[in-house]
């Protein structure tokens, strides 16, 4: 399969990691953090038994509106936009 087509050259797998930083970075933060979670035996992570719902909302449509803003900063002005 293409696992296997990668694993036999070296320079193809560089590329793929290259071309997939973030979703290696994003891997290992979500790792690190349950790791973190399970070492200290923590309560954070825990979905509350009340009001479980606007928690709920708000770990579905978080991350969806930090990318919109963060998308919305980083794009490119058009040279009407920018007043050229």
């Amino acid at each position: 399969g293409k696992i296997a087509a990668i694993l036999e050259h070296p320079l193809q797998a560089l590329e793929f990691v290259a071309k997939n930083i973030k979703s290696f970075f994003n891997l290992g933060l979500a790792g690190t953090a349950v790791g973190v979670n399970l070492r200290i035996n923590s309560q954070f992570f825990d979905c509350p038994r009340m009001g479980y719902k606007p928690y709920g909302y708000m770990f579905l449509f978080a991350p969806c509106v930090i990318l919109l803003f963060r998308q919305h900063d980083n794009r490119q002005l058009s040279p009407k936009e920018a007043g050229e």
